[in-house]
């Protein structure tokens, strides 16, 4: 695919508006044909193996797709000589642009070969997590009780990589009904978030960050996601 470059953890969506998350870029026993390993950002959250080719052609990168909608207010304003403070901006991603789907049919990740999920697994281990792979002895209702606690490593030391913790508290917070179950999820989520994921789950929300550290980015997604409790809130008790 040329010398483009693809980040795991990074979100994308499609014309429809539907986003995944690509887990990884493998190649398929055999053929050595180069495969995108993504996963639904919605439940069930199913994880699938698609060519790369056709994932380049299906799904767009969202931090893009946020940008290019973004671009066109920030230049009327600059035309319009107006400065305004920095706020956090609520969009949609059902305008992703277009692509030309090609079709290419959809299997799951476990048709690939057990070699390669060896070989994650051993990278795994050589990085220190010498845990169960991907936390499997941790429910996802033992997760979410520890991240409302606040307190995952307490009750999930040793049984969980960071990074699964990270990936899987995300996933909860995509799948909470409310925003009140949002705020809290991120809240005990926040030691293990990155910008990357920060960034992931604010796109996911459809709020755009502005420029700032970690901590500034945090508090501007803890701030949307306070408002949108509130509002949900209000509309209950009416």
């Amino acid at each position: 695919m040329g010398s483009k470059v693809w980040t795991a953890g990074n979100l994308y969506v499609n014309q429809s508006g539907k986003i995944v998350q690509l887990m990884a870029v493998a190649r398929q026993e055999g053929s050595a044909q180069e495969l995108a390993i993504y996963q639904e950002m919605h439940a069930p959250f199913t994880v699938w193996a698609k060519s790369l080719s056709a994932f380049e052609a299906t799904y767009h990168k969202m931090a893009e797709v946020l940008e290019e909608k973004r671009a066109p207010q920030e230049r009327t304003v600059e035309a319009s000589g107006e400065k305004r403070a920095p706020q956090e901006r609520v969009i949609e991603v059902s305008g992703a642009k277009s692509a030309l789907q090609e079709s290419v049919p959809e299997v799951s990740a476990q048709d690939l070969s057990q070699e390669n999920e060896s070989e994650a697994f051993e990278n795994q281990r050589a990085q220190g997590e010498n845990v169960s792979a991907g936390g499997a002895d941790v429910s996802e209702e033992e997760l979410r009780m520890a991240l409302e606690k606040g307190q995952p490593e307490k009750y999930l030391s040793g049984r969980i990589t960071e990074t699964e913790i990270a990936r899987r508290g995300m996933l909860q917070i995509l799948d909470a009904e409310s925003f009140r179950e949002k705020r809290q999820l991120l809240v005990g989520l926040r030691p293990y978030i990155d910008k990357l994921l920060l960034h992931n789950i604010a796109a996911a929300l459809d709020v755009v960050l502005e420029e700032g550290t970690l901590d500034d980015q945090f508090e501007s997604l803890l701030h949307c996601v306070d408002a949108h409790a509130r509002y949900e809130g209000g509309r209950l008790r009416s």
